[in-house]
């Protein structure tokens, strides 16, 4: 039987849970041979018997998931590339501006927040909110599973799955984030080795939120690759069950999932098993009013209002690793934070 093997450009994966996404996807086809996407390059490698499927089905399995398939494009050309930097560049350089007006505003106003006053709950929850057009790739087959299979019943019981959907994905993120707080408290169990680990954090959550921000392929190598045996049981067996509940619990093992690898770093740089409960329940009570009602979501926001959406949460993950990287600062003992450092230069200049 004859084979075929193509590679092809795929866009709009935003992590390497996208990966597990379309690759779940493409093997649901008949006479799939295997099929490998790779984020960071967005490109697709799929290999098929000839007579059982075609590169026309394959395209519109990945493009139901809210992918855009299209053949291999040719290098970037430098210009183009110069362009992104410049870009990237300039969005940087606005940041750190906002951030200096924003401190010398602020200054001996003690009523008006500033960066050490920690993480911000209500950007936790907006987050999730943002993040939630980005679950709809990734679980809306799930949510879309259970649904249909409850569309027969009555109105109560539609309603109950999506509430049991909900509580089984709040309670699966939750212990995870103790679990991740648990890891920092254990790995930081001195205040400079906590520094430390929340100036790691504070740079992978600042890069994270540059990858929403930017098709700039270099910001996507700073991401956690999930274990493909944990991918695969988390796909197959959410597609095997029919106990919305559980479906929910095993989304919280997505671990490849970009915005969850976000804010599980962000619960490990507090070293707390309560702060990274709370930081993960926030976030993942954000998710749900999106995800349950992407019915209507998908008919009344277009694809690229949705990628607007979800690049407008890579400012506010910026902003969340700008905190944990003046949290670290302090902790580190060095003397310096956002605050000293705006004060110094101001001292400075003025």
């Amino acid at each position: 039987m004859p084979l075929q093997t193509r590679t092809f450009s795929v866009t709009g994966m935003h992590c390497r849970g996208c990966e597990a996404a379309i690759e779940s996807a493409v093997n649901e086809l008949e006479g799939i041979r295997s099929v490998r996407a790779d984020f960071a390059k967005e490109k697709v490698k799929v290999t098929w018997e000839d007579s059982k499927t075609s590169l026309a089905k394959i395209f519109q399995a990945i493009e139901d998931k809210g992918y855009a398939c299209a053949p291999m494009s040719s290098p970037e050309p430098r210009r183009e590339k110069l362009k992104t930097v410049f870009i990237v560049s300039l969005g940087l350089a606005g940041i750190a501006a906002l951030l200096v007006v924003g401190a010398l505003l602020t200054q001996g106003r003690p009523h008006i927040p500033r960066f050490e006053q920690g993480v911000s709950y209500g950007l936790l929850f907006v987050t999730g909110l943002l993040t939630g057009f980005h679950c709809i790739g990734m679980c809306g087959g799930f949510v879309i599973g259970y649904t249909a299979r409850e569309s027969e019943q009555t109105s109560p019981s539609y309603v109950m799955a999506h509430l049991k959907y909900g509580i089984g994905k709040t309670l699966s993120y939750t212990a995870m984030g103790a679990a991740f707080g648990l890891l920092g408290s254990i790995v930081t169990f001195t205040p400079y080795l906590r520094g430390i680990a929340q100036l790691v954090a504070g740079v992978f959550l600042i890069l994270f939120g540059l990858n929403n921000l930017t098709h700039f392929r270099f910001f996507r190598m700073f991401s956690l690759r999930m274990p493909s045996f944990l991918s695969r049981f988390v796909f197959v067996k959410s597609g095997k069950t029919s106990n919305p509940f559980v479906i929910g619990l095993l989304t919280g093992l997505m671990i490849g999932c970009g915005p969850l690898q976000a804010i599980y770093v962000l619960a490990a740089g507090t070293g707390s098993i309560v702060e990274g409960a709370k930081m993960l329940f926030v976030f993942g009570t954000g998710t749900l009013p999106v995800l349950l009602s992407f019915g209507a979501m998908t008919s009344l926001i277009s694809h690229k209002v949705s990628q607007r959406l979800i690049a407008l949460s890579g400012v506010i993950v910026i902003a969340l690793g700008l905190m944990m990287f003046n949290r670290g600062l302090k902790l580190t003992g060095s003397g310096y934070d956002f605050q000293s450092l705006i004060h110094g230069f101001s001292s400075i200049h003025l």
